[in-house]
C-alpha cells in the first residue's frame, strides 16, 4: 500500500520504512525524511523529477548509505530548495560533505548540519560555505571546528549556532559577519584566552545575542561575569 502523502504540499514519511512510493508528489514542498529507511533511493529520484516546488528538504537521523549520495544532491541541488535539514545525518564522509555543499542551491537560507559525524574531514571542505551567499541560519552544532575554517562562513548569516562545538579559540571571524544577530556557544568550552579574544570580538557588535552556558557556578560558566559585564550592548540568554 502507498503511503499518504499528507497534504498537497508535504510529504512526510518520518520514521516510517518505506517499501512503496507516495502518491502526488507533483506539487509539494516539503520532503520530511527523519529517521526514514527503506527505498530512498527511488524516492529522492522521484522527487528531483516531479517537485518543481520543493523548498525544504529534511533527512535528519537517516543514513547516507540509504539516501545515496547522489541523489540527495539531484534534490537539495533544485533552484527552489530553501531549507535542508540533516541533523545527526549518519555515514558522511569528508568528500560526501564536498559533494553535498557543491550541490546544494546557492540561494538556500537555512542550512541546519548539526551534529554531524563527518569521517575524515579536511580544512577544505569549509570553502564550500563561501559559495551560499544567501545563507542565513546555519547550524555546525557539535562539529570540531578550527577558528580559521569559519573564515569561509557567508557574511549574509544572521543567525549561527556553534553548540557544542570544539577547538575554538579564537573569533576573528565574527567580524567579519556583519549581519549576523543570534550567536549560539551553548556547551562550549572556552579557555581564559578564548574567552577574551571572543570579548574582543564581540565588542565590535551591537544588537547581538549570544547564547553561552550560564550556569550558577563560575567555574562552568563559558564567560565569566567581568567578561560579560564588558559587553553592555550584547544580550546574553
Amino acid at each position: 500500500m502507498n503511503l499518504a502523502v499528507t497534504s498537497r504540499t508535504l510529504c512526510d514519511v518520518s520514521g516510517k520504512h518505506i517499501a512503496e512510493i507516495p502518491d502526488g508528489l507533483g506539487a509539494i514542498q516539503t520532503l520530511k525524511l527523519v529517521r526514514a529507511s527503506g527505498n530512498l533511493l527511488a524516492l529522492l529520484d522521484l522527487v528531483a523529477r516531479e517537485s518543481p516546488a520543493l523548498q525544504h528538504v529534511n533527512v535528519s537521523s537517516c543514513s547516507l548509505a540509504d539516501l545515496t549520495r547522489d541523489s540527495l544532491c539531484r534534490v537539495i541541488a533544485k533552484a527552489t530548495v530553501q531549507q535542508f535539514d540533516a541533523a545527526h545525518l549518519r555515514g558522511v564522509s569528508g568528500a560526501d560533505m564536498s559533494e553535498i555543499l557543491q550541490a546544494l542551491n546557492p540561494d538556500c537560507r537555512v542550512l541546519n548540519l548539526g551534529d554531524m559525524v563527518v569521517l575524515d574531514l579536511e580544512p577544505s571542505v569549509f570553502a564550500h560555505f563561501s559559495r551560499l551567499n544567501s545563507l542565513e541560519n546555519l547550524s555546525l552544532a557539535g562539529w570540531s571546528v578550527r577558528d580559521v575554517n569559519l573564515m569561509h562562513l557567508p557574511v549574509s548569516l544572521s543567525e549561527l549556532s556553534l553548540a557544542r562545538a570544539s577547538t575554538l579559540t579564537s573569533f576573528a571571524f565574527l567580524e567579519r559577519l556583519s549581519a549576523l544577530r543570534v550567536l549560539d556557544l551553548d556547551g562550549v568550552s572556552l579557555t581564559e584566552t578564548a574567552q577574551a579574544a571572543l570579548v574582543a570580538a564581540l565588542g565590535t557588535k551591537d544588537t547581538l545575542r549570544v547564547r553561552v552556558n550560564m550556569t550558577r557556578l563560575p567555574q562552568e560558566r563559558a564567560l565569566s561575569a567581568s567578561h560579560m559585564a564588558s559587553l553592555p550592548e550584547i544580550s546574553f540568554y
